[in-house]
């Protein structure tokens, strides 16, 4: 399910076309995939090579090398190393880590002396290093922008370089010693120094953001999610990280094992839909698939295109109203035999809503999947096995199991189904119930949503010194938006004093003040609390986010001009070399005034994004009558900006309706 990667040869992309090259064949290729995303960053390097160089092997593998021996600058995506001899503006953050390069020259020492000492035993030592490390890039051919750090996948060649630092001590202490004469007393110096200076130096650095003391972020996610989930509800989860934490759960410790979660990734192979098709899980009847084996292993045997096209689905009003009459006649429906001694049947599988309300038919436009463009230039779309797995599921249940997408599952996996979406909890209800205005998450039915948050858990989620790494802290800003929607759904109900409660409720179970929150979440947290009317909270929040928004502008106002003058210096050396005629140096600078762009465009978007942020907080200032500080925090921004935007901005409607 995870597809071909090129390795000695293969299409790759081409800088004169913008795309990859179908037509012929390669050496090494490295920028294969198709994705638009990845095609945008293949076109910031000149060859592969340059791109086997500067990504694969020195940002995927040589940092993370770094980051062991050297010093790790902070644990947000893309951090870089940090040895320690300079400043950072990542000084606060639990996983700023730095060693001084200690452990790194040590390490050296201990492979120079190894090999002096015993050259066959450390070339067995370096061929691990290497087929652990650089080989294992070699082999993997990573697609830019992965979606988190992958450090863990060269452990094999730290150990072996950790082997080398050992080697080292032990080169030292040699060295003092032929020194000093066989000085004992000099050796077990040298010994003190050396653990303070790597060990102790690096279990100090490391050991707060290791501590896995007190974390139960896993197993209460897991938890929650189980309980956003109707009884025999079907649940699709996007992965590993949302997947193994439930299954855990249901085997382990028994929670909710009524619910049947379908892993998205898995269902891209032929046993495991067979499985899901087939077998009970505890009290949860086998997922309703009809396909045969037979067209299982025709569909899983390789993609097709598709053509975009509506999907209608219909609603068997008729069967539901009399399936959700009693466990016989719901039995009787699922396909489960009667003699079958499980419950499979409770009333709030009926969707919390009259049957006669839902729609008679699912119908909406689904895509696809990109698959590029064919050689005239059009458009194509792919589905992928689970695409066209779930599309059976959704047919063939009938609407009469609770079917969930988890909300970490990507739009891509949603196949275009938002509008059908109730959110309850950590996952979306596909509901026949059409809703065109809805927003990332859906529709919200407020009495759902309340009692099911009523039943999370977060044990020991706001303890103070608890180390909750950028993942986490991303996952829990998730939570926080949930909440801010389900404040929003009571201001539309004219519930001011109903929002009010539930931002309270969130602030107290993850709270700002010892678990970081990201500014958008916070900025909107202060703007739902001064719609509910609620000053006091919406100042505060305000007022704590405002200057850390500030100086975000400031900085991406810097980058922006330093940005554009070097695509002014560097238009002035394109004119020198045209008129030299040296098309070569102009092709080069071509390249990097392309990646000078890409950079700029980043910019832009995220001084854009802190703008729009600051309008929220002008606006707070504003709703709660705090003229004083709306007033000087345009000025402020007027003058970061020297006036080059409009701000506030003139606007229609609501703040985070402009963004």
């Amino acid at each position: 399910q995870y597809g071909d990667t090129p390795l000695l040869s293969g299409h790759t992309y081409d800088n004169a076309s913008g795309n990859i090259n179908r037509q012929e064949e390669t050496l090494f290729p490295r920028r294969y995939s198709s994705q638009p995303h990845h095609v945008r960053q293949y076109a910031q390097y000149s060859s592969d090579f340059e791109y086997f160089i500067e990504y694969q092997l020195n940002h995927m593998y040589i940092r993370y090398f770094n980051w062991n021996f050297i010093g790790r600058d902070a644990d947000i995506q893309d951090a870089g190393w940090h040895a320690g001899f300079t400043e950072s503006e990542h000084e606060d953050n639990p996983a700023h880590n730095t060693y001084y390069y200690l452990p790194f020259f040590i390490g050296l020492l201990g492979m120079f002396f190894h090999f002096q000492k015993d050259w066959k035993r450390a070339l067995s030592v370096l061929a691990l290093f290497i087929l652990t490390g650089v080989a294992i890039i070699v082999f993997l051919n990573q697609t830019p922008m992965q979606p988190r750090e992958r450090d863990y996948a060269y452990v094999g060649s730290f150990f072996a370089f950790a082997i080398w630092i050992g080697m080292g001590g032990v080169g030292l202490v040699d060295m003092v010693k032929e020194y000093w004469k066989s000085s004992n007393i000099a050796a077990y110096g040298i010994l003190g120094l050396l653990f303070l200076a790597v060990p102790f130096q690096m279990g100090w650095q490391n050991f707060n953001d290791h501590d896995r003391s007190e974390r139960y972020i896993a197993p209460d996610y897991a938890y929650n999610l189980l309980q956003s989930v109707d009884y025999q509800g079907i649940l699709f989860t996007n992965g590993d990280n949302d997947t193994f934490p439930l299954w855990y759960l249901q085997e382990v410790e028994g929670v909710r094992t009524d619910v049947r979660i379908v892993c998205l990734s898995l269902l891209n192979t032929d046993w495991y839909i067979k499985q899901l098709r087939d077998q009970w899980s505890h009290e949860s009847a086998p997922v309703p698939i009809s396909l045969n084996n037979e067209e299982i292993e025709q569909l899983t045997s390789g993609l097709e295109l598709y053509q975009p096209d509506t999907i209608r689905i219909p609603v068997n009003k008729n069967l539901l109203q009399s399936a959700f009459t009693d466990s016989s006649k719901y039995r009787e429906a699922i396909g489960v035999k009667s003699d079958t001694s499980l419950n499979v049947y409770r009333e709030t599988v009926d969707f919390g809503m009259p049957i006669d309300s839902l729609d008679n038919e699912v119908a909406w436009y689904y895509e696809g999947r990109s698959a590029g463009r064919d050689q005239q230039g059009n458009e194509r779309f792919y589905t992928q096995v689970q695409d066209e797995v779930i599309l059976d599921i959704l047919r063939t249940n009938k609407w009469l199991r609770p079917v969930y997408f988890a909300n970490t599952v990507s739009r891509t996996s949603q196949l275009n189904l938002q509008n059908y979406f109730r959110f309850e909890g950590k996952a979306f209800r596909v509901v026949p119930d059409r809703h065109d205005d809805v927003s990332a998450f859906g529709w919200i039915d407020t009495e759902i949503l309340g009692d099911t948050y009523r039943k999370f858990r977060f044990r020991k989620w706001n303890k103070e010194g608890n180390y909750l790494d950028e993942n986490i802290r991303r996952m829990l800003g998730n939570y926080r938006y949930g909440v801010t929607e389900l404040a929003n759904a009571y201001l539309q109900e004219n519930k001011p004093d109903s929002a009010s409660k539930w931002l309270a409720w969130g602030e107290k179970n993850i709270p700002f003040n010892t678990i970081e929150g990201d500014n958008r979440s916070i900025i909107l947290y202060a703007y739902s609390y001064a719609r509910a009317n609620d000053s006091e909270n919406a100042n505060r929040l305000a007022d704590k986010i405002k200057e850390p928004t500030l100086e975000n502008l400031q900085y991406y106002m810097e980058q922006y001009d330093k940005l554009q003058q070097d695509v002014a210096r560097i238009n002035d050396e394109i004119k020198r070399a045209r008129a030299n005629a040296d098309i070569e140096k102009q092709q080069e600078l071509q390249r990097r005034i392309q990646q000078i762009s890409s950079r700029r465009d980043r910019i832009i978007r995220e001084f854009s994004y802190a703008v729009n942020n600051l309008d929220i907080i002008h606006s707070i200032y504003t709703m709660t009558g705090r003229q004083d500080k709306a007033k000087a925090l345009t000025q402020q921004v007027n003058q970061i900006t020297q006036n080059s935007i409009e701000f506030p901005p003139n606007r229609s409607g609501s703040p985070e309706a402009n963004q």
